[in-house]
This record gives C-alpha cells, sequence and structure tokens, in this order.
C-alpha cells in the first residue's frame, strides 16, 4: 500500500490522557512474517511522519511527505511519552 493521508484521533475519553507527540515509522516485509522476524527488521524501519506535537481532544491529519510511493505493509507508531489513542487510520492506494 502506498500511504497518502494519516489521521490520528484523540477525542472524547483521552482528553486528560494523550501523548504529547508521535512519529511513525513504517517498513515493507515481503511474504508473512513472524513476529520476531519483523522485530529483528526493527532497525530497517524508515520514518513515516516524523515526531509532532500533538493536541487533546483532536483529530491530527497528516500527509505523507517522506514515504509517497514506498511500498509499505507494516506501520508501528511510536506516542511520546505514553498515553491514549482513539483511532489510528491510514489512507492510501493498493499497489
Amino acid at each position: 500500500m502506498a500511504i497518502k493521508l494519516i489521521k490520528l484521533r484523540y477525542q472524547h475519553h483521552f482528553k486528560g490522557n494523550y501523548p504529547s507527540h508521535c512519529s511513525l515509522q513504517a517498513i515493507y516485509i515481503p511474504n508473512n512474517k513472524t513476529s520476531s522476524s519483523i522485530i529483528k527488521n526493527s532497525k530497517k524501519w524508515k520514518i513515516l511522519l516524523d515526531k509532532v506535537k500533538l493536541s487533546a481532544n483532536k483529530t491530527h491529519i497528516f500527509k505523507n511527505k517522506l514515504m509517497k510511493n514506498n511500498k509499505i505493509n507494516y506501520v508501528k507508531i511510536n506516542i511520546f511519552p505514553d498515553g491514549g489513542i482513539s483511532r489510528f487510520r491510514m489512507f492510501g492506494k493498493a499497489l
């Protein structure tokens, strides 16, 4: 999948428990892999979204500028320090 738009939602239940920042990493690993093999490849993950500041009770929308045409099948969200996310959506097209 080639990602075009990323939507993170911190509304309703997470007004006081939201992360102050987040970043996204992505990778394409061909074939079905086990959890341990995905973790072993973790150093090869590329930045999909640089670390950004977040606000409480808001939907954040980001355009994918870093990996526009890259094939992706795994995405990892990093939240700093920690907190709740009510929805995490990615929009794109199948490759």
